[in-house]
């Protein structure tokens, strides 16, 4: 069964900061601070500069993460302690600007070069510019003393400006440069990272030329249109790449780009364009039951024929805007303002109402009761298994009318979601470790500090008491962890009961991930991309299109076989080669206690050759 997404859906804008969280992402940029030897030895007026001066420079080779933390807002409350002290101030600018140009000018040659990964680099250095500019609008509003000393080198934002201009965004795009044929584009995290940083990047530069011919306002553009295809099917089918310790920072870091500078003001806002409206897509909340599919169908005709005679036409007939006003066209008159509300679209959908920790989706048990190995099963009243409800809730009604920057915004917000319920459902004593659709050996044994953990430290703090590393921190350098901390994204209050109290539940949790292998195989040879990101480089019916786009854009660097009979061949030798790489129709079964976690993905391939 699909996992719930409408209350996710409805609290899109109703969010507000958690204390908890707020808390914990200071203290993983402290603790960067701190390892980085930012820490001055002394705030006070100093009698020498030594005393004053930052601590040393970190001797390991630094990411283009580093700088998005020094433009995090909490640094620039430790710097006013400075103010009064110029021999400290001017010690602590001259290490900043060492601490940006090592960890940003080795990420400048990678995507100059195009070296392979190197997406994960630009994403960094597009989120350091942007974030400096709102450290440095933010720092003239309340520091002016301090611009100078806390801003970004203007020679460092030339560079990165000339690296977003030089890069190879697409498959069409000509390959220049020693690497340009070793670009990944179309694994579910490449393609988020190199299409959303095509999106911002042309906004970022909408008239200058890129190294493809094309202005940066044509790239917005060209991205914009795989952009909400990505989203899209990520919303309705979730990732393939589930539960993947080495990907989810990386996808996460495409996805809070998104969500926290799709409405940035140093960006050009996008053309309002005439693409049709985004068909409405049902989201089903579903929770365990003991009910057949049958009995399930009469309870929803049963609750659908209410219905109609409280609203007074067809369920089948109404728009989900009329579900949710409790209205229909028949009894318009008695709502007349509010059907004028919903037919200028201005009507917002009402924020949820909090659930109690006992709700039935989240399987969270009452904290005070004592823990028992069986599942709980959600009862109603009268003490019969509560029947699964169905979420009327359309993307379309939620969507409303919006311009595309805040359709970006919104449906990049859903999909962060969407990965975090992923997160906290795979997530045991602090490790992420759960059946995974993309991962390696050494992921899956515990290789200390992992990426990953250091977000799971973050906003569930409480699972990780009692494992060997504890709350601390281990990795200044995780880009999950990072971009977190330095993200504007709040967490829906339903997710964070269940990460409050993750620790101490007892869940079962059923959830269908991938493009199902009945809509790849429809998929035209433009869009062989998501194919490709589903591990579907070699199903008989998609062969073809994969040969296609491989003559079409010069991809014979990337994948090996040169014609469509040598690419046959090969994959109609074994299974394993026709659909072992497939992240399709995945059935994602975990059960989880206080004490222990399983985790399986269920019939996938089963008696494989």
């Amino acid at each position: 069964t699909k996992f719930e997404m409408g209350r996710f859906m409805k609290c899109t804008r109703s969010r507000t900061p958690s204390p908890d969280v707020e808390a914990r992402r200071s203290a993983y940029v402290d603790y960067v601070v701190q390892d980085l030897g930012m820490q001055p030895q002394s705030t006070s007026s100093a009698s020498s500069p030594a005393q004053a001066a930052p601590g040393a420079l970190p001797s390991e080779p630094l990411r283009a993460t580093v700088a998005c933390i020094l433009f995090h807002p909490h640094l620039l409350d430790q710097a006013r302690a400075l103010v009064d002290n110029p021999v400290a101030l001017d010690a602590l600018a001259a290490h900043r600007t060492v601490l940006l140009e090592r960890s940003m000018l080795e990420s400048i040659h990678k995507v100059q070069q195009r070296e392979k990964d190197s997406d994960f680099a630009l994403a960094a250095l597009l989120r350091a510019r942007l974030l400096s500019a709102n450290f440095e609008r933010r720092c003239a509003e309340e520091a002016p003393a301090l611009c100078h000393a806390l801003r970004m080198p203007d020679h460092l934002v030339a560079k990165v400006e000339a690296a977003l201009r030089c890069f190879r965004y697409w498959v069409n795009d000509p390959a220049e440069g020693e690497h340009g044929d070793e670009l990944v584009f179309w694994s579910e995290n490449h393609a988020a990272l190199f299409t959303g940083c095509e999106w911002l990047a042309g906004r970022l530069l909408p008239d200058s030329i890129f190294s493809s011919g094309l202005s940066g306002a044509q790239h917005a553009s060209r991205a914009l249109k795989r952009l909400r295809r990505w989203l899209r099917v990520r919303t309705e089918h979730g990732f393939g790449e589930v539960n993947s310790p080495v990907y989810t920072p990386f996808s996460l870091a495409a996805l809070l780009n998104l969500v926290d500078f799709s409405l940035h003001p140093l960006l050009a806002p996008t053309p309002l364009d005439d693409e049709a409206p985004t068909p409405p897509q049902t989201f089903r909340a579903e929770v365990n039951s003991d009910l057949d599919d049958e009995e399930l169908g009469e309870n929803a005709r049963a609750e659908d024929k209410k219905a109609e005679q409280t609203l007074g036409a067809p369920v089948s007939a109404m728009t989900g805007s009329e579900l949710q006003q409790g209205t229909s066209a028949a009894g318009a008159a008695a709502t007349a303002a509010a059907s004028e509300e919903a037919a200028a679209g201005t009507t917002d959908v009402p924020a949820p109402e909090p659930q109690p920790l006992t709700d039935p989706v989240l399987q969270i048990k009452d904290p005070h009761e004592p823990v028992s190995p069986s599942i709980p099963v959600p009862v109603g009243a009268s003490g019969a298994p509560t029947p699964r409800r169905i979420s009327r809730l359309t993307s379309a009604d939620m969507l409303g009318r919006r311009s595309a920057d805040e359709l970006i915004h919104e449906r990049a917000m859903r999909v962060t979601d969407l990965l975090m319920v992923e997160l906290a459902q795979g997530t045991h004593r602090g490790a992420c470790r759960g059946a995974s659709g993309r991962t390696y050996r050494k992921f899956q044994q515990g290789e200390p500090g992992q990426d990953i953990d250091q977000l799971v430290r973050i906003i569930m703090p409480k699972s990780c008491v009692g494992t060997s590393d504890g709350t601390n921190f281990t990795n200044s350098q995780a880009v999950s962890a990072t971009y977190f901390s330095t993200s504007e994204y709040h967490l829906p209050p339903q997710l964070l009961q269940l990460l409050r109290h993750r620790h101490r539940v007892v869940g079962e949790w059923r959830r269908l991930c991938g493009i199902p292998a009945s809509e790849l195989k429809k998929l035209p040879v433009e869009d062989t991309w998501l194919a490709w990101g589903a591990g579907a480089y070699a199903m008989p019916e998609l062969l073809n299109n994969t040969v296609q786009y491989i003559a079409r854009y010069s991809l014979h660097g990337n994948l090996a076989g040169e014609s469509k009979d040598t690419l046959r061949w090969g994959a109609r030798q074994c299974d394993s080669i026709e659909l072992g790489a497939l992240l399709s129709d995945i059935c994602l079964y975990t059960y989880a206690t206080p004490g222990v976690h399983l985790s399986a993905l269920q019939s996938y391939n089963p008696g494989m050759k």
